[in-house]
């Protein structure tokens, strides 16, 4: 399979994932705000993050989907999971005391720590692409074993 297929693969599963996400969460609106609220931040914070997470997920989606501005879907992609699973890691820590999932729709289900393994599997996917995307940018140099090798023709 091709480097670009990969990525593209890859890219597809996060448009999933952020679709289905944001879509949920504003489908269920009063269940989502009312979930956003049962976290442990500010009130104002979470009136922000309750309109901010779904448009900012969508947002994501419509990087993913546009060729030129998929790497930085990817990117912003793996940010967030990022951010959401090192928010989950705190809450099984127990740093905030027990706090229901946020997320809706069938990962509202999940327990936090079958939610922290689906997170950790994109933000394996999220590193599988970037480091694709890297090695397609940069060709050869990111091949060690497509170095110039001594006596070659360019060696000086």
């Amino acid at each position: 399979m091709s480097t670009e297929r990969m990525i593209q693969y890859i890219a597809y599963a996060f448009v999933a994932l952020w679709g289905y996400a944001g879509i949920t969460k504003l489908i269920n609106w009063s269940q989502s705000r009312l979930e956003m609220h049962e976290q442990r931040f500010p009130e104002w914070l979470a009136d922000i993050l309750f309109w901010a997470i779904p448009v900012v997920e969508l947002g994501i989606v419509a990087l993913l989907l546009l060729p030129k501005l998929r790497l930085w879907g990817l990117r912003a992609s793996l940010a967030l999971i990022t951010a959401f699973t090192l928010y989950l890691a705190l809450v099984l820590g127990g740093a905030f005391g027990s706090i229901p999932c946020a997320c809706g729709g069938i990962l509202s289900g999940m327990g936090h720590m079958a939610h922290l393994i689906f997170n950790s599997f994109f933000i394996i996917l999220g590193c599988i692409a970037m480091v694709l995307a890297h090695n397609r940018r940069h060709g050869d140099f990111a091949n060690p074993s497509a170095r110039r090798k001594e006596g070659s023709a360019f060696s000086g």
